[in-house]
């Protein structure tokens, strides 16, 4: 689709940018209509930009967020309103909002990340934080650290820190990384090592390749 979507552009015809944007429009779902909203991403939508800036106000929720990233990718204005489907029902839907928020300034808040934190797919809560990072939220280190030791865990919320954080945060890293009963969490807090960067965390990092349950992901860490 995404192949598809770059040829029929690059044709420059009338009908076939009506058709494109019809398919878009049909695909109903976010998943269906990817291939096609990534393709027009990289192509020259100037054409139809009009015809999107109407499609992210009016049309069907699926079809408004992908017309809303499309623009919003290219840094075309738009009177798009992300925030409208923060809350819908279809996770896929709403990262494509929160990233379509992160690019037009906002609008974002703590109160819409903690939101997204407690939603059971770790794609949305790390596209919440990646958004929240994009928007430079005041105190999101702070909000990493209050998430990362809560229950049930916020895996994401460990890597993050690991960005974010500095050498003060090595004991909850520590402590994350040696609880050998809960896997997902001492994963996390190795990756968070792994991308702070910090060659305070190479040893940490050796100790535990010589663990066997979290060896694969203290070598991964260690590479990275």
């Amino acid at each position: 689709a995404i192949a598809g979507t770059l040829v029929l552009m690059a044709r420059k015809s009338p009908e076939v940018d009506a058709a494109v944007l019809s398919a878009l429009d049909e695909a109903k779902a976010p998943e269906r209509g990817d291939g096609i909203r990534i393709g027009l991403r990289h192509s020259d939508v100037s054409r139809i930009a009009d015809r999107l800036r109407h499609l992210s106000v009016t049309a069907q929720p699926a079809t408004r967020a992908a017309a809303a990233d499309i623009l919003s990718f290219q840094g075309l204005k738009s009177q798009a309103r992300p925030a409208d489907l923060f809350g819908d029902e279809d996770p896929r839907l709403r990262c494509i909002a929160y990233e379509t928020a992160a690019r037009l300034g906002g609008p974002w808040s703590a109160d819409e990340l903690g939101v997204a934190l407690a939603d059971e797919r770790p794609r949305v809560r790390r596209t919440a934080l990646e958004t929240s990072a994009r928007l430079g939220m005041p105190g999101l280190a702070a909000i990493c650290r209050k998430v990362a030791t809560r229950r049930p865990v916020v895996p994401e919320a460990v890597v993050f820190l690991g960005l974010l954080g500095n050498a003060e945060d090595l004991p909850l890293f520590d402590s994350a990384a040696a609880q050998q009963s809960d896997l997902i969490l001492a994963g996390a807090a190795l990756e968070g090592l792994g991308v702070m960067g910090s060659v305070l965390a190479i040893p940490r990092l050796l100790k535990a390749m010589e663990s066997g349950p979290v060896a694969a992901a203290a070598g991964a860490a260690f590479i990275r």
